[in-house]
């Protein structure tokens, strides 16, 4: 039997970001996608403390979240494979997402500043915990706990594209929604075939996982460098111009 998951739990704060945008959303569990590499070691030198890109080379911004991003989407997987199977290097896993996630709230706070970092870190970190919970109802059976964690992610789905939207006018929330909808329906298609021995799938979906977060990591570098044309310009990629 799967152990108790006795980690991230949403804190006030995070909860009262998610109440802006609660809508109910239930997020299918059968579409595909979302999932590679190490977070750039210049943000392990923290968050800027005033907004605005961070200086370097022009590629720097995107090379950020093409390692950032799937880096979430590869831990992801293994975390919840090992919650799953009650891995005696679970933590090991949940940690190095953690510490993943704390990255990506730096890169926020090197764009946005400091309370965007810390406002970003517990709403970014809660949808974690719903993956988990996700997993642990999937492994004793509980269909209800499954729905709810799923009608949670999609609240929080909501909430983080509204997030962005609010720093960015380039990152319309429907737009952010619905490639972070695309994000978790993968997580939660790769649990629920992991859960039933479909390996072949499963490691399919991590694939078109691992595709997917290098373009979500495009557009939101390709919106940044839109909302600072005077100190950041991006040269389209190949990921951008197949598009």
């Amino acid at each position: 039997m799967m152990r108790a998951i006795p980690f991230l739990r949403p804190t006030a704060a995070t909860l009262a970001i998610l109440a802006v945008s609660l809508v109910g959303a239930h997020v299918p569990a059968d579409s595909h996608a979302i999932w590679s590499a190490a977070p750039s070691a210049a943000l392990a030198q923290g968050p800027a403390t005033s907004p605005g890109p961070v200086a370097g080379q022009r590629s720097d911004l995107r090379m950020q979240l093409n390692h950032l991003l799937p880096e979430h989407t590869v831990l992801a997987g293994i975390t919840t494979q090992k919650a799953a199977t009650d891995a005696p290097d679970f933590q090991a896993a949940f940690n190095h997402l953690d510490q993943n996630s704390m990255m990506l709230s730096q890169w926020v706070g090197s764009v946005y500043g400091a309370d965007a970092a810390a406002q970003f870190l517990p709403l970014w970190q809660s949808h974690i915990q719903y993956y988990l919970d996700y997993t642990a109802a999937t492994e004793r059976g509980d269909a209800a706990g499954q729905d709810q964690a799923r009608t949670a992610l999609g609240n929080w789905v909501q909430a983080q594209a509204s997030q962005f939207a609010a720093l960015n006018p380039s990152l319309p929330a429907d737009t952010i929604a619905a490639e972070l909808t695309t994000h978790v329906n993968g997580t939660l298609a790769a649990i629920d075939t992991f859960a039933q021995h479909d390996y072949d799938r499963h490691y399919d979906i991590a694939h078109q996982a691992f595709d997917h977060s290098f373009m979500m990591a495009d557009m939101m570098a390709n919106a940044v460098a839109q909302q600072f044309p005077d100190r950041m310009a991006l040269e389209p990629t190949e990921a951008t111009t197949r598009r």
